[in-house]
């Protein structure tokens, strides 16, 4: 996202109708380690990857305890999440003083929706930084709820916040018909495996890097301690990754062919005449620079550069491939772009050939343009 003129404050409407401070709040959450939860008829689970912000120190706490049939885990700023707990846990016991009975989960979190509103139409405010899963049980059986930045909130059957969550919210919905029936070990089991999806292939799940709160009928919410996470880390242990794990970028999902392996040699593809002078990353957040990748769509090699393509053009590569969801050479999308730029043609596309045997940019605008080009992100 860009810094403008119209994110310096929490009440100003962008000219698309949008509140970019909020959205900001709402990336704060992505970056948080990643947490799921899910119920099946008589239980509600919390899932969460604990961080360290060191090697000296220990590992965050990612649920907190609400009330004895209400507990939370967390994904974004830690601070925020205190005080939201706090909040709720002070309303539970004004709740259970003035009628002696449990607080609805669902009042709740309408309550907590109200809270988190109050942030986004005040200009001395500003939004929570922190996405919660509400994992409670009340008279109307077992609950997960999300709350966002935004104060929306969502009463779901099974969810996945945080960095990488996207594996983990495709392994939930492909599975969400058998939760129901599930008994607590294996309800208990699809969360872990949730969770493994949203890691990359070097870490994986143990006692000190993971957190399971469980609450149902006649269990009070209590998390598990170091003895109860070895037995149910044992339900998943030895099996095979679903998915591949996840990159270091937060990526989830195998490379496209071209790219995967330093021993396979590139391969041409396309015509002769096709220069692949760039590589842009299309999954992008934004338009910082980030390290290229080594194989292009098309297999050509290309060298690391942080160097940028014109900027005209590349406003143009960008428009065109709004849409793209690949790594995308840029000789691929030469015919659409390059069409709006006549003096560039020929430095680009259909060029001759070097006495070299390589391919040259022939416009004096493009000479500085790398042969590997530049991804952005």
């Amino acid at each position: 996202m860009f810094r403008n003129q119209y994110d310096s404050d929490v009440t100003v409407w962008s000219p698309q109708g949008r509140l970019h401070q909020v959205e900001y709040a709402m990336e704060a959450v992505k970056l948080g380690s990643a947490t799921v939860g899910l119920k099946n008829k008589e239980f509600a689970v919390l899932i969460a990857l604990k961080r360290a912000v060191s090697e000296l120190s220990a590992y965050q706490k990612k649920i907190i305890h609400i009330d004895e049939h209400i507990g939370i885990s967390i994904s974004g700023l830690t601070a925020d999440a205190r005080m939201l707990s706090r909040y709720m846990r002070t309303e539970c016991l004004n709740y259970r003083y003035s009628h002696d009975a449990p607080m609805p989960v669902g009042r709740l979190i309408s309550m907590i929706g109200n809270k988190m509103q109050i942030c986004t139409q005040r200009y001395d405010k500003r939004p929570l930084g922190v996405g919660l899963l509400v994992a409670g049980y009340d008279d109307q059986g077992p609950h997960i709820y999300q709350t966002c930045p935004s104060a929306n909130f969502f009463d779901c059957r099974a969810m996945a916040i945080g960095a990488r969550s996207q594996s983990a919210r495709t392994y939930l919905e492909k599975h969400l018909n058998t939760f129901l029936d599930c008994d607590l070990h294996e309800l208990v089991a699809h969360g872990l495996r949730a969770l493994r999806d949203t890691l990359p292939n070097e870490v994986d799940l143990n006692t000190k890097n993971v957190s399971i709160a469980i609450v149902g009928p006649k269990t009070p919410l209590r998390i598990s301690d170091e003895a109860e996470l070895t037995q149910f880390l044992g339900l998943v242990e030895g099996e095979e990754r679903r998915g591949g794990g996840a990159s270091a970028t937060g990526d989830a999902g195998p490379a496209p062919e071209g790219e995967a392996g330093d021993e396979r040699e590139p391969q041409p593809a396309g015509p002769a005449t096709c220069p692949c002078y760039g590589v842009v990353n299309v999954k992008r957040r934004g338009t910082v620079p980030r390290r290229p990748l080594r194989r292009c769509g098309h297999g050509h090699g290309v060298s690391a550069s942080d160097r940028l393509l014109p900027a005209d053009i590349l406003e143009a590569v960008e428009e065109v491939l709004k849409n793209y969801t690949t790594f995308v050479c840029l000789a691929v999308i030469a015919d659409c772009v390059l069409p709006f730029f006549p003096s560039r043609n020929k430095g680009l596309v259909g060029g001759e050939k070097s006495s070299s045997g390589d391919h040259e940019p022939e416009d004096e605008a493009l000479s500085g343009l790398p042969p590997g080009g530049l991804t952005t992100s």
